[in-house]
């Protein structure tokens, strides 16, 4: 089943709906943690439900905004960029600053535990690193912002989105050797500097730029350029009708090998170098198989979760400043037993954040929505 509309495609809501379920069970459990309550943060599946969850989330971008680039390209025979730009303004900038405002701004004159909610230390550069979309430097140099930290991966998006459509409109009619290389360097790059960490932590560890090489490497790992280019061979499969290679992916042996490996990826140790690219390869082979496989074997049936995916946006962006308040009140309160704070706890951020979701949505990001779909070409 190959799709003509290419701005909405059933069945991605309720993956993004499940994706940003688990971050917030991520950050949940995270919550306790910090708190000092008893969790069970320390699980490698409750640490890897938020980094594989966001691994998904960078694959599906890298997917959809491909089959869009591809699209256009067909239609009109280029890639306007100036109204790429444009679309991609209007959908991502006004959730990401009004976060940012209320992040820095108002949300400090409630939530005063610094604890908690992070430090005031730095304030002054961490808001233009926020404001600039670098979040990445801030929380891994700086200081983070405790109800806007997951910001970083938004800031990730937009950086890709800088240089994507220039490489897909160049090599466009050479798109897969272009992806296989770009998926390549960045391993091999990440490889490099990973080798001279190691070897740095080996034979100089006192070296002055020690402690900058690390800080490094992670963000080389948290750079998903290469797991968004995983989607994007996604899109150019199917765009481009690869039947013997999705007739492949299709076989049920492959659909399952996906999922079951993609299962037993989430119990793994988090820390492992390279554990994204396996999770971004077997999350784009499932994806392909529930949207486009009509023999598919993976139960998948969304409707309602379809409709609440609509709103993973601003579950993402709002999840932190639920979860923050619904502790404050929870110790305000005096709760102490672990078993009614969970009963709480859990379902009022969950249902809280998809109130204030839907909110968002209606309120705020559908009206600049409007304006996308003006400025859009397919």
């Amino acid at each position: 089943m190959i799709l003509s509309d290419y701005k909405y495609i059933p069945k991605l809501d309720t993956v993004r709906f499940f994706a940003a379920l688990c971050v917030i069970i991520h950050h949940i459990e995270n919550g306790k943690n910090i708190l000092g309550l008893p969790n069970i943060f320390h699980m490698n599946i409750i640490r890897n439900l938020g980094a594989h969850s966001v691994t998904i989330f960078f694959m599906l971008s890298g997917f959809l905004i491909t089959l869009l680039l591809l699209k256009e390209n067909q239609k009109t025979g280029t890639v306007a960029m100036g109204k790429f730009y444009l679309r991609r303004i209007l959908r991502i900038w006004p959730l990401y600053y009004f976060l940012i405002l209320l992040s820095f701004f108002i949300l400090p004159l409630f939530f005063s535990n610094q604890s908690f909610f992070g430090d005031t230390q730095d304030w002054g550069i961490t808001l233009v690193l926020y404001v600039c979309f670098l979040p990445v430097i801030s929380n891994n140099i700086f200081h983070a912002n405790r109800f806007s930290s997951q910001l970083w991966s938004i800031s990730i998006e937009e950086q890709f989105y800088l240089i994507w459509p220039l490489l897909v409109r160049k090599w466009i009619h050479k798109l897969a050797h272009m992806i296989f290389w770009f998926v390549g360097i960045k391993i091999v790059f990440q490889l490099l500097v990973y080798l001279i960490c190691f070897l740095m932590a080996k034979y100089t560890p006192d070296h002055p730029w020690m402690e900058g090489m690390l800080v490094f490497r992670k963000f080389m790992k948290v750079l998903y350029f290469e797991i968004m280019a995983i989607g994007a061979m996604g899109a150019f499969l199917i765009f481009n009708r690869k039947e013997k290679i999705l007739s492949f992916l299709f076989k049920p042996v492959m659909e399952v090998g996906a999922m079951f490996l993609l299962i037993a990826l989430f119990f793994v140790n988090h820390s492992w170098p390279f554990i994204q690219v396996g999770v971004g390869i077997a999350g784009m082979i499932i994806i392909l198989n529930i949207v486009y496989n009509p023999l598919s074997k993976l139960p998948f049936n969304p409707r309602f979760t379809d409709q609440l995916g609509k709103y993973s946006y601003g579950m993402y962006m709002y999840h932190n400043i639920v979860l923050f308040a619904v502790l404050t009140g929870m110790l305000k309160a005096g709760m102490k037993n672990i078993v009614g704070i969970n009963a709480v706890l859990y379902p009022a951020t969950i249902i809280l954040t998809i109130a204030v979701a839907y909110l968002s949505y209606r309120f705020l990001e559908k009206p600049f929505l409007k304006l996308k779909d003006r400025a859009a070409n397919v």
